[in-house]
């Protein structure tokens, strides 16, 4: 969310300084979040790391009861096995984002927490897929 309205992809981790505000107040609030904490590192010399999990997937996550506020994978399970057919998909299904697995997402934050100091970190396969491919895919 914090790169809300970014115009290349894969997008690199410094990205952020060039990039437009969020438009959204939860996007602006993790904005925010990663200026305070550069902001704390060059003024106090707080040491700081930041990663940023593009879209985690994995077991325990549920759908939500309302389109749009879910995260789309267990989305699209329960669609599939409730029988639905076709799927419906919100929006026009050409939206694509890169999905990471949870464990994956866990081992990058473990490394970083461990071994980087004062610097971002994308936390992504950097693969794109659409919804339709990914509803094609489950």
């Amino acid at each position: 969310m914090v790169f809300e309205r970014a115009q290349v992809f894969p997008i690199p981790e410094r990205a952020i300084v060039e990039s437009p505000p969020p438009l959204t107040g939860y996007g602006f609030s993790k904005f925010f979040s990663e200026y305070l904490a550069r902001t704390y590192w060059e003024e106090f010399g707080v040491p700081y790391v930041i990663g940023r999990p593009f879209n985690a997937y994995g077991p325990g996550e549920e759908a939500g009861d309302y389109l749009g506020y879910s995260h789309v994978i267990p989305d699209l399970a329960r669609k599939v096995l409730s029988g639905q057919y076709p799927l419906e998909i919100l929006g026009p299904g050409n939206q694509t984002r890169s999905y990471t697995y949870v464990d994956d997402v866990a081992d990058g934050l473990i490394f970083i927490a461990e071994h980087a100091e004062n610097d971002d970190f994308n936390i992504g396969t950097g693969v794109e897929t659409t919804v339709l491919d990914l509803a094609k895919m489950i």
